[in-house]
């Protein structure tokens, strides 16, 4: 990027004056320059993929860490602009155990493992709060150029509190510098909250201090349903939100590994779940929202209300804008959602019963 930059006087003090610019003079980002995994993470980011165990939160991360190399699509299913060479640090997995995983990953989508440009850091550890691991860090990051770099997970990754707002965004800082000062991108892998509500948000059902939601560029979170399969929920600073995803990891022997992709609604029940009785006509959709406003005691979120009330994201925007308008609904913002302004018009039910 080639943006004109001014300079001040530092008045004979003999320090550098910070160097800015107008807005109009910085070049436009290129849409070719926008993503590394489009979708999912952009270049020059950090991206914090948080999951309960035995989610898949590694397999992912993996998953992303093989498209980027070999510019194939990501998980199957994210265009990778942008393929470059990737450096992986897996803290809680055998170097073997990770590569076999990328083995069955590089067999699953028809590719070769030999000369795949993924470096797996072999320290027993790296603590990113620790000088001399930062500057082993660096060193090998400036050696090998990577345009991703995974670190799997958070917990493993430095000696503090992650319910420690200071060292949080003391640490996180680190990631920003590492980040700008070479040019990648940063996947993070994390743990979900035990007391997680269904936000919609990754960033709010992560354990830890708040900061680390504040100070990503994009959010992923992996919840397994009961029917086996994992949805995937994504959050971006700069650009809106998709709708979420599911998926199921497929490994077959002689195939590898395979990540197989739905629409959230395109998923069928199993068998036993599904209704005997046609169940009767739901009511009208604001009706609907009313209700299941009114029943909570705390604000809902839209993405609860379209989980629960299983209807597309554009129809319930109009209803919620339209209640809006009315005066019967406030919007206290998307961290915390809708709440209803005058009570008594509906009778509260069971969310349950709202179909």
């Amino acid at each position: 990027m080639t943006t004109k930059t001014k300079d001040l006087s530092d008045g004979g003090g003999g320090e550098e004056a910070l160097p800015f610019t107008r807005v109009e003079d910085i070049e436009p980002l290129p849409e070719s320059e926008r993503w590394l995994v489009e979708g999912f993470l952009s270049q020059g980011s950090i991206t914090v993929l948080a999951a309960a165990p035995k989610t898949g939160k590694t397999w992912v991360a993996l998953g992303l860490a093989v498209g980027v190399a070999s510019g194939t699509p990501a998980l199957g299913n994210f265009h990778v602009p942008s393929p470059g060479p990737v450096l992986v640090f897996p803290a809680e997995d055998d170097p073997r155990a990770v590569r076999e995983r990328v083995e069955g990953l590089c067999h699953g989508a028809g590719l070769e493992l030999a000369g795949l440009p993924i470096d797996i850091i072999t320290a027993d550890k790296v603590l990113l709060d620790n000088p001399a691991d930062r500057r082993k860090l660096e060193r090998l990051i400036e050696a090998r150029r990577p345009r991703l770099l995974v670190l799997d997970p958070l917990v493993r990754l430095h000696s503090g509190a992650e319910s420690y707002v200071g060292h949080v965004a003391e640490l996180f800082g680190y990631l920003r510098v590492l980040q700008r000062r070479f040019g990648l991108a940063v996947l993070v892998t994390h743990h979900l909250s035990k007391n997680r509500g269904k936000s919609g948000q990754p960033g709010a059902a992560m354990r830890g201090s708040g900061e680390i939601h504040a100070a990503y560029d994009h959010g992923a979170s992996l919840e397994r349903e009961k029917d086996g399969r994992v949805v995937l929920n994504l959050e971006h600073r700069a650009v809106a939100s998709p709708e979420p995803i599911a998926f199921r990891l497929v490994s077959k022997a002689g195939h590898g590994t395979t990540f197989e992709f739905s629409e959230v609604e395109d998923v069928e029940a199993p068998e036993a779940s599904k209704a005997v009785v046609k169940p009767a006509k739901a009511p009208p959709l604001r009706e609907r929202v009313l209700r299941i406003i009114s029943a909570s005691e705390e604000p809902v979120s839209q993405s609860v209300m379209r989980k629960t009330l299983r209807v597309r994201n554009e129809s319930l925007t109009v209803v919620l804008h339209e209640l809006q308008s009315e005066g019967a609904l406030e919007h206290l913002g998307r961290m915390q959602g809708w709440k209803l302004i005058e009570s008594g018009e509906v009778e509260p039910e069971e969310v349950a019963n709202l179909g």
